[in-house]
């Protein structure tokens, strides 16, 4: 073994502790980053599969000449897959255990053999002509109300249908059980999908079914323009709406989570990765500032500076080869365990986990580089030395002056141990800025984190709680009558109702156009929170429609309700709401613009200490009540729509306090270790271990105090990029925190640079003065 080989093992064992903190740095980083990239590639993997197994969709026609749209598309090039259907949305009542559920759910229209949106039969059997009553279970709804094979299930149609349970499976229009594209976040107690015969669902649904065109683009065509063709058909025979895969609200709904992830499979692990570098570069600078002397003998004897350069270079490749490969293979494992949360928690099915050669591989190289770059600027240095000048050691340079501080008025008889610990941070320049910056780094990390979190739980509230003031709505046979308002406010435990209407609609600008859903309150709703009145033959829209439609305030849109012509109507003005974008009137406008295909329903609020079970039992028990939606069990299934943003941001929040910590600890046992002739001296002049460790303590409290502020100031723009990832015009993040957080995360970084006190201390105390004062003196 050479010479400098036998120096770069003995140095490495040495400080074996802040090498394997960059170590450690650099592993959270691959780490993060393989099992960010690879679960996001699997979660894309597991929907194209399932997709393509089941044939979804790339385009849904809804309204119009179905005949003739479904005639014209199978006449396009490539003989595309072509089905029509009916559906509707009719309420279900699901009796279980001596408990009745009454919910609004579809029925969808099914053929024995479908060509587009096939199903994945998981229990019993498909649909047969031969029993006309039975009809097959969507599995959320199935598994939600503990369905098997052979139960019941009631549809009301005028009166109430017994239907035979005969198959429950997986749709690919219902991987996220979502209603319609602005109500993606439905609780299983409200609704729910049955497929069943043509004829069936047509009987069922009375005067008002939906009539729709399901199509599938020939195998290797292009989408984009296949879907510009059928958008043209379809047009040309009076389609009420064209909706194509990338808009269907289920996939909507998942690939909006899983775009989010991508961002942060990319962003998290290169913080993780800078903040290994600046580790690894804090403690190679320090490295070789203390073996001037050697560096200077070294070249004194011939070794050339490219030597020099590649064997302090080494230092941060084995620090980087080393934390590379155990980040690449805890990334597969974290990957693996990130797909099968994520799958298992929204049940989908035919999950794809890969494993992926290259992704370790790209995760090993771009950490080695990590740890080398930040190694090149020390090792650079070394080997520009001169090498007189190095074997002189370090020799401080300029002139001594009084802190900032020292000369305010009064602070001028400060006890000596805290003028030394104020007088040293400008001292050196450069050890404050790297300690500051690594402070800086890890409270980004953190806040970053935990903003998101906040974000997500306060926005959450504000949806629910301050925003939809209701906590039930129940849907109605008919419209509400003051009997049967007076019979709701009645149930012990209403504090308050009022009647709403709701209705699908298409509202265009031009050639744009957008489907959304149109809600009608009353004049002065208590209901739904605005900020300006409802507006009496106008409407409020959600404000993301304002760039989708290119529409503003005062201007004029058209309004499409499924049967009826598009009719005029002024913009009153935008509403800032986090989930969906809506459109708002009063009843009296939503009524004109409707016609007879408004849904009407009651609003109900429950006093504070109401028994919600209870209530909800009385009330769908009402004449009249034909489904029951708790607005509270939305909040639930956000979250659990949220389930991969949870995981991976609280693997995040783990990994980024574990990085602070380490960071903090680098930066400053470098910076003690920095010290060591220094406090060496100071012993030696008769100085108390107990009185020098605290001056380093004060020292460190004193360069993270003063980083803080610019970490939390960059945590949050870092925090407000990422949330702004998630917005759509489904989502509406903006960054909130709760107040609690910045404190609670600017006392964590202050008590690990107060914790430094304890191995400050035994360092201090372990000195061997006479060793340091004897090199130092050669």
């Amino acid at each position: 073994m050479s010479l400098l080989a036998r120096k770069l093992v003995r140095d490495t064992r040495r400080q074996w502790v802040q090498f394997a903190a960059v170590a450690l740095t650099l592993a959270l980083g691959v780490a993060v980053f393989g099992a960010a990239y690879d679960s996001y590639d699997n979660l894309k993997s597991s929907y194209a599969h399932i997709y393509d197994r089941l044939r979804f969709a790339d385009v849904t026609v809804t309204g119009g000449d179905t005949a003739a749209i479904a005639a014209g598309v199978r006449g396009l090039a490539g003989g595309p897959a072509v089905e029509t259907r009916v559906q509707a949305d009719i309420p279900f009542r699901v009796r279980r255990g001596g408990e009745v559920h009454t919910l609004l759910g579809r029925v969808v229209g099914q053929p024995p053999a479908p060509r587009v949106d096939a199903l994945l039969i998981q229990r019993g059997r498909g649909l047969d002509p031969a029993r006309p009553a039975g009809v097959v279970i969507e599995r959320h709804m199935a598994d939600h109300f503990h369905l098997a094979v052979g139960d019941t299930v009631e549809v009301f149609a005028a009166t109430w249908r017994t239907l035979t349970v005969e198959g429950i499976a997986v749709s690919p229009e219902y991987l996220w059980p979502a209603r319609d594209r602005q109500d993606l976040l439905t609780s299983p107690d409200d609704f729910g999908v049955v497929f069943a015969d043509e004829g069936l669902v047509a009987d069922l649904a009375g005067s008002s079914p939906a009539h729709q065109v399901v199509v599938r683009a020939p195998r290797g065509a292009d989408v984009a323009a296949f879907e510009r063709q059928v958008h043209t058909i379809a047009a040309a025979n009076d389609a009420a709406d064209v909706m194509t895969q990338a808009e269907q609200p289920s996939n909507a709904a998942l690939q909006q989570d899983v775009a989010g992830f991508g961002q942060l499979a990319v962003l998290f692990p290169v913080l993780f990765l800078v903040a290994a570098a600046l580790a690894a570069y804090v403690l190679l600078g320090r490295l070789v500032r203390t073996q001037r002397g050697q560096i200077g003998m070294l070249r004194a004897n011939g070794y050339p500076r490219r030597r020099l350069l590649r064997h302090y270079l080494a230092y941060g490749a084995i620090a980087g080869v080393a934390g590379s490969i155990a980040g690449a293979v805890g990334g597969l494992g974290l990957a693996l365990w990130l797909t099968s949360t994520y799958t298992s928690s929204l049940g989908i099915p035919l999950a794809v986990a890969h494993f992926h050669p290259l992704t370790p591989v790209i995760g090993v190289v771009v950490g080695t580089v990590a740890g080398a770059l930040a190694a090149f600027g020390p090792a650079r240095t070394a080997s520009r030395v001169a090498p007189a000048e190095a074997m002189r050691g370090v020799v401080p340079l300029g002139v001594a002056h009084r802190s900032v501080v020292e000369r305010v008025p009064g602070l001028r008889g400060l006890p000596v141990r805290t003028r030394l610990a104020l007088r040293n941070l400008g001292r050196s320049p450069r050890r404050a800025v790297s300690t500051g910056a690594g402070v800086a780094l890890a409270a980004v990390l953190v806040l970053s984190s935990l903003g998101m979190l906040d974000t997500v739980t306060l926005v959450m509230n504000d949806q629910f709680h301050h925003i939809q003031r209701q906590d039930a709505q129940l849907y109605l046979a008919s419209p509400a009558d003051a009997n049967l308002q007076a019979a709701v406010r009645a149930v012990p435990g209403v504090a308050a109702e009022e009647p709403a209407i709701e209705a699908p609609v298409v509202i265009s600008n031009g050639g744009r156009r957008y489907q959304t859903a149109l809600t009608g309150f009353a004049p002065n709703t208590a209901m739904h929170r605005f900020d300006a009145a409802l507006p009496d033959g106008g409407l409020l829209l959600g404000d993301a429609l304002g760039s989708i439609l290119h529409v503003g305030a005062g201007q004029t849109v058209d309004v499409a309700v499924d049967g009826n012509p598009p009719a005029p109507v002024r913009v009153a003005g935008f509403v800032h709401e986090p989930i969906g974008s809506l459109a708002y009137t009063t009843i009296a406008h939503a009524q004109q613009l409707a016609g007879g295909n408004a849904l009407p329903s009651l609003l109900v609020r429950y006093d504070a200490h109401a028994d919600r079970t209870a209530v909800r039992t009385a009330l769908v028990d009402l004449p009249g009540v034909v489904a029951f939606r708790d607005v509270r069990g939305s909040e639930e299934t956000v979250r659990q729509l949220l389930g991969l943003f949870y995981a991976i941001v609280g693997v995040m929040l783990l990994f980024g306090s574990i990085l602070a910590v380490v960071v903090l600890f680098n930066t400053l046992s470098v910076n003690l270790s920095e010290r060591t002739v220094e406090l060496a001296t100071l012993r030696a002049a008769g100085g108390r271990v107990a009185t020098l460790a605290r001056m380093m303590t004060g020292e460190n409290l004193l360069l993270v105090a003063a980083a803080i502020p610019a970490g939390l100031v960059a945590g949050w723009l870092t925090g407000r990029w990422l949330m702004s990832s998630f917005n759509s015009d489904l989502y509406h993040f903006t960054l909130r925190l709760r107040p609690t957080t910045p404190l609670l995360l600017v006392a964590a970084l202050l008590a690990i640079a107060l914790l430094m006190h304890i191995p400050s201390r035994r360092s201090i105390r372990r000195l061997d003065v006479a060793r340091v004062v004897r090199e130092r003196a050669l």
